[in-house]
């Protein structure tokens, strides 16, 4: 006796769980697409120079320049399922089937959507040359992969 009341037990656990916590189906790859992404790459030179990047006069150091390109982002989706009430029935239900009706009904009402961002960049290397008068040009090569910043320090030589 006692068996089979603790085994009932298990049996209305999983039952209850599975009747009150919903579902969702698998998530599905809906594609992906490019995001713009931004760093800030701080400039500084001795002496203080004209910041050029891709060929283009953006500043004079020290400066601060934002830099943007491309990042992938992978877009997924689900259905969920949540169980809801269902007060109207229950009752005619649970009086018809002496008492084995479960008023909930099982009804997909949402699609979830999720955003992956992937470590895959487009446009995202940049030429940075810094320029000034009776010196050296002075170049860098910047791969940005998504950080917040970037600092570079550059020290011209006399020509």
């Amino acid at each position: 006796m006692r068996r089979w009341a603790i085994g009932g037990m298990k049996v209305a656990a999983v039952a209850a769980a599975a009747l009150l916590g919903g579902c969702a189906t698998a998530w599905q790859p809906q594609g992906s697409f490019y995001r713009t992404e931004q760093t800030r790459l701080a400039v500084q030179s001795t002496p203080p120079g004209e910041v050029c990047v891709n060929g283009r006069h953006v500043g004079t150091t020290p400066a601060t320049i934002a830099l943007q390109y491309g990042r992938e982002i992978e877009r997924q989706t689900r259905k969920v399922s949540h169980y809801r009430a269902v007060p109207g029935w229950a009752t005619f239900y649970t009086i018809a089937t002496f008492g084995f009706y479960v008023p909930f009904g099982c009804a997909a009402t949402d699609i979830e959507t999720t955003f992956t961002p992937r470590d895959a960049f487009k446009e995202n290397v940049f030429a940075i040359e810094i320029k000034a008068d009776g010196f050296e040009p002075w170049k860098q090569q910047v791969v940005c992969k998504g950080e917040e910043t970037q600092n570079s320090v550059a020290i011209l030589n006399k020509k």
